[in-house]
């Protein structure tokens, strides 16, 4: 149409995202889903938070290119990034999966069987100091 534009991309444009959402990583993720739902079963799978859903297949999608230490302290910043439903990204939700398997050793099957609350795992992120961590 003559005389419009067609915006793609997020709310938040100008905001540097962190993590590039490649088609790897969208292929990653997706199968990730498909696996996690296959393993569990669709009822589930479905029962478990949307954090621990998205937050799992974001930490597959990215694999090494995720920094903790800087995800952890845009999260006790409250950037805006860090707002899935404002920025549609789900990095908030990928620290939270990061730090239950990464700094304290939890297993997927763990994760995915039994996940603390999403309330725990923030605190515990919050009070994080490097070298610590705390057990949810």
């Amino acid at each position: 149409m003559r005389g419009s534009k067609k915006i793609v991309g997020s709310p938040l444009a100008g905001i540097h995202f962190h993590g590039a959402r490649t088609l790897d990583y969208f292929i990653a993720h997706e199968i990730t889903h498909q696996l996690t739902g296959h393993a569990l079963g669709p009822i589930r799978y479905f029962q478990l938070p949307r954090w621990v859903r998205e937050g799992h297949a974001d930490y597959v999608g990215k694999g090494s290119s995720f920094n903790y230490i800087e995800a952890r302290e845009a999260f006790r910043k409250e950037a805006p990034e860090m707002g899935y439903k404002r920025s549609g990204l789900y990095w908030r939700f990928h620290l939270w999966v990061a730090h239950l398997l990464d700094r304290q050793g939890r297993a997927v099957s763990e994760l995915l069987r039994q996940p603390p609350s999403q309330a725990d795992v923030e605190a515990a992120v919050r009070e994080e100091k490097d070298g610590t961590h705390t057990k949810c």
